[in-house]
């Protein structure tokens, strides 16, 4: 799905960048491409976006990743500045903050409180590192079979 270009930025640019600067976190971090580039249409529109997510205890004490990435970006980007941006982001916040208790099985999944776009997310785009599987493991938990068919008819209704 993601283009040469975009491969080759986040592994030989932000993954050795956060490596260095970052070790300690790297085996914790889950990292998704986002946006058009994530989707594969990587062109001169093209604007970069990327969430990592770091366990909450972790990203808690990890503040001066995010400002470390957004100078780097800045100084690496290879698409539009404009709409360009790495965010680092708790787990807790992925499919609307259910993501985190989803994972660790103490829900079901609430369907009704996780909105389509978050879905349509976690089911599309690329995965770029995920040693710990945690995004793995929400793809493979929301996988469309498992919604139920009241909510099928209700989400698919009103993206059309």
């Amino acid at each position: 799905m993601m283009k040469e270009k975009s491969i080759n930025y986040f592994n030989n640019i932000i993954i050795p960048f956060i490596r260095e600067r970052h070790a300690d976190i790297l085996h914790e971090a889950s990292m998704t491409i986002v946006g058009s580039v994530g989707l594969g249409i990587d062109n001169e529109l093209s604007d970069v976006e990327a969430v990592i997510y770091l366990p909450d205890e972790i990203w808690k004490q990890n503040g001066m990743l995010q400002i470390n990435l957004d100078k780097l970006l800045l100084e690496t980007n290879l698409w539009q500045q404009g709409g360009s941006i790495i965010c680092v982001h708790p787990l807790s916040w992925t499919l609307n903050g259910q993501g985190d208790k989803i994972i660790a099985g103490k829900v079901d999944i609430p369907w009704s409180e996780i909105e389509f776009d978050r879905l349509f997310c976690i089911q599309h785009n690329p995965i770029w590192h995920d040693p710990q599987d945690r995004l793995g493991k929400l793809r493979e938990m929301t996988m469309p079979d498992k919604i139920p068919e009241i909510l099928k008819y209700t989400l698919f209704a009103e993206a059309n």
